[in-house]
């Protein structure tokens, strides 16, 4: 490996444990916000009797001090601004892209960097966008009742919903290894969703109700196999580079989060299913006192780190498909799930240290059974080219990412053509012409 390679490959499994991390963090930081006078009450018990263990709360005097303080030093739960603080990021991949453009360029003449035709309309990401903001709220509200580790591991139910959604809306034919790969990451889904079930009290902060948040995160996926779908087909269609796909997705983001935000702010309320309040969100943000003193400093940074791992770890992400493979890049994507995990096991939440982010319990194999099976299902579903073409169709030939191991055994016969180097000129048409037709 390359000292490239190297960097990119510990660039990608920093920041994706960081982003995951790091917003489940900002969600077990109390700070204070607008004065809710109607706050005390049984549906809010957790909250506060969580909130009411930080420096800020027992430092006061009297009791009185402390009821009067818990109306308006609470856990910041806000993921409206969270999902737009993610689009922030995303957003900062155009600029690097715009950058990477720029710099490429060699005495105003043509960018070396390879942009595609251009010949698109940015407004065209605007329905992946969306689909981006309905997926990343939902998760991140999922996010706040699960454990992150749960979290992570559940968004690989998307190879499901996306390989059926491609068969109905894309017209692709799935392949036995597809099939055989999405059963397993149903399986894999049971398992996990079985140590939330059986989890019913979870803890006051960490975990609230792991089974709601597991379903809800689930859900999710449907909207982001969705958005995966039309992205695909835009990629196909128009031949954009990813960063600035990612870029662009991410303006349209902040833009719609920004507009359900603010209607939101004056149509709901705290106690709602679904509520926001932005200047809430904005005064438990406020970075000039620290959170002994009832500030917002933490949740501030932890936002900033969520912004900036985003924008790395889409680069980062993007460069290790490019020089290493997508192979790779799964392993990768699953030593961090390990990463967060084990982060989740050693660490206390930040007011109760008795209290860990991921206790282990009678249900924890469960989990890890699950992670195991859902990863192997993963690894089966997606697939490489072999290098070579199908001479009656002129189409690459691609097999599982597990086929190297089932061969071990005897299993899972490598589809043989012609190699792709040796795919004459006259043909090229052919591939071009189906190309055109697909789309």
């Amino acid at each position: 490996m390359t000292p490239f390679q190297i960097m990119i490959s510990l660039m990608m499994v920093a920041t994706g444990s960081i982003n995951t991390i790091v917003t489940k963090m900002a969600d077990l930081f109390c700070s204070n916000g607008i004065v809710i006078e109607d706050f005390n009450t049984t549906a809010n018990h957790d909250n506060i009797e969580y909130c009411s263990n930080a420096p800020y709360i027992t430092n006061m005097a009297t009791q009185e001090e402390r009821d009067a303080a818990l109306l308006q030093f609470r856990l910041f739960d806000h993921p409206f601004i969270q999902a737009f603080t993610m689009f922030v990021g995303e957003f900062a991949c155009l600029l690097v892209f715009k950058i990477i453009v720029l710099t490429s360029t060699r005495n105003g003449g043509k960018s070396s960097f390879e942009m595609g035709p251009q010949n698109f309309n940015p407004i065209v990401w605007l329905v992946p966008a969306m689909c981006d903001s309905c997926a990343t709220t939902a998760m991140y509200i999922g996010l706040t009742m699960t454990h992150a580790s749960s979290f992570q591991m559940l968004r690989g139910s998307v190879v499901i919903f996306t390989g059926l959604l491609s068969v109905v809306w894309l017209g692709k034919k799935l392949k036995g290894y597809h099939w055989a790969g999405m059963f397993l990451v149903l399986a894999g889904l049971i398992l996990v969703g079985l140590s939330g079930f059986l989890d019913k009290g979870g803890s006051s902060a960490s975990a609230s109700n792991p089974a709601v948040g597991d379903l809800i995160i689930v859900c999710a996926q449907v909207v982001v196999a969705f958005q995966m779908v039309v992205e695909e087909k835009l990629m196909t269609k128009y031949k954009v580079p990813p960063m600035q796909a990612v870029g662009w997705e991410g303006f349209f983001g902040m833009i719609i989060m920004t507009v359900i935000s603010a209607i939101l702010t004056y149509t709901t309320k705290e106690g709602d299913a679904i509520h926001e309040n932005m200047k809430d969100a904005f005064l438990q943000l406020n970075p000039s006192q620290p959170n002994s003193q009832g500030g917002g400093l933490p949740i501030f940074l932890l936002f900033c780190g969520t912004i900036c791992s985003i924008a790395f770890f889409n680069f980062s992400g993007l460069s290790v498909t490019r020089e290493m493979g997508a192979v790779y890049r799964m392993v990768l994507d699953s030593v961090r799930t390990v990463i967060i995990w084990a982060f989740g096991v050693g660490m206390s939440t930040p007011y109760v240290k008795s209290q860990k982010l991921q206790a282990i319990d009678a249900y924890t194999g469960f989990q890890v059974a699950g992670f195991v099976v859902l990863l192997f299902g993963t690894f089966v579903y997606n697939e490489k080219e072999t290098g070579e073409v199908n001479p009656d169709t002129g189409k690459p030939i691609t097999e599982s990412l597990s086929a190297p191991f089932f061969r071990l055994f005897g299993l899972m016969r490598r589809e043989t053509g012609v190699p792709a180097d040796d795919w004459t000129s006259e043909h090229t048409p052919l591939l071009k012409d189906k190309s055109v037709n697909r789309d």
